[in-house]
């Protein structure tokens, strides 16, 4: 196995936690007196599932950002905490210069 297939293991636990704890509660009396607590426990793991999803959204924008920095030469500082990514194109562009003038066109 390779080093990324490692480091994903331990994001797809949360899911798997998920998953078993539905089926137990599933399983379970609603009358048991656990009952409620699993209830809490699935509710609590789908709200960390999901603020796991949020900052990984947001790190791969922050990743986008320095990227596009690095690629864009003399660009200004663009990356900080309250920038992100909104929408990501990829269009090509050519300097074009004519009477002293750079014009940028889209091919």
């Amino acid at each position: 196995m390779w080093l990324e297939d490692h480091l994903i293991t331990p994001i797809q636990r949360i899911p798997r936690y998920i998953l078993l704890l539905r089926d137990l509660l599933k399983y379970t009396p609603s009358t048991h007196a656990d009952a409620p607590r699993l209830r809490d426990a699935v509710a609590r793991m789908e709200a960390l599932a999901g603020h796991i999803n949020e900052m990984k959204k947001r790190s791969e924008k922050s990743v986008m950002m320095i990227m596009v920095q690095r690629i864009v030469k003399h660009c200004p500082a663009i990356v900080t905490p309250a920038r992100q990514v909104r929408r990501l194109s990829y269009v090509c562009l050519s300097r074009v210069y004519v009477n002293e003038h750079v014009r940028v066109s889209m091919r």
